[in-house]
């Protein structure tokens, strides 16, 4: 993934906004998400609250939003250094992704909100829940506003992750959800999966130096159920 050095500080505020699952939040429109303790819920209303999107990015043009459900096979970035055209099932467009050499800058047009694993243009990073690509298919198929959307193979350079390796390359923190009695404000790397749980170990400021604290634990916490995410994904490059 190719990061860019110069947005440290929007990493940051983006990292501490992550780190705070499910408090209370308002958005630049004054939108509010209200934190929901589930010994008050039902257990439609505590699915509904396990599920909820969380905020990636936000500006005038875009609000990108990951969702807890889990899609399709893996993860998958793309590594866009040409016009990328995605397509519905019906192919006919649904949008595009270039880079603008007049503005500097990633040109995005698609609907203003869109959900995916991990969409922020400004960092480069376009990370999308993906079904496994097989070598003789023309299009990779990837999950957008919990959809399926295709794009051209050989119009794009991808590196795909199944869900486990996806999760052992990357740091985690653990959800409200996942962790009732108390606030777990660590960052943890992944050190062993065993079907819906995983041995986690708590990373330090000398593997991130972005994270809030650094206490040395080492755990077993479950980090799905079903297909929803118990865990959420942490950004530290």
């Amino acid at each position: 993934m190719k990061k860019m050095k110069n947005k440290i500080i929007f990493i940051s505020v983006m990292s501490i906004f992550i780190s705070c699952k499910e408090a209370d939040k308002k958005d630049s429109n004054k939108t509010e998400v209200l934190e929901i303790k589930e010994e008050n819920l039902n257990p439609q209303e505590i699915l509904k609250n396990k599920s909820q999107d969380t905020l990636i990015y936000q500006d005038d043009k875009l609000i990108s939003k990951s969702e807890f459900t889990m899609y399709g096979d893996g993860v998958v970035n793309l590594n866009i250094n040409n016009e990328v055209i995605i397509y519905n099932q019906d192919e006919s467009v649904f949008g595009k992704i270039f880079f603008s050499e007049e503005s500097e800058s990633f040109v995005i047009d698609m609907p203003k909100e869109i959900k995916a694993r991990y969409f922020v243009p400004i960092l480069e990073q376009f990370s999308f829940d993906a079904i496994r690509p097989k070598e003789n298919d023309s299009y990779l198929n990837i999950f957008i506003n919990s959809e399926i959307k295709k794009i051209k193979k050989e119009k794009i350079n991808f590196n795909f992750f199944e869900w486990d390796n996806y999760l052992k390359e990357s740091f985690i923190n653990i959800r409200r959800v996942n962790n009732k009695d108390q606030v777990d404000n660590n960052t943890y790397k992944v050190l062993n999966i065993e079907k819906d749980s995983i041995l986690i170990k708590s990373i330090s400021k000398t593997e991130c130096d972005l994270i809030e604290e650094s206490k040395n634990i080492s755990k077993k916490v479950k980090w799905k159920e079903d297909n929803l995410l118990l865990i959420s994904f942490f950004e530290c490059n």
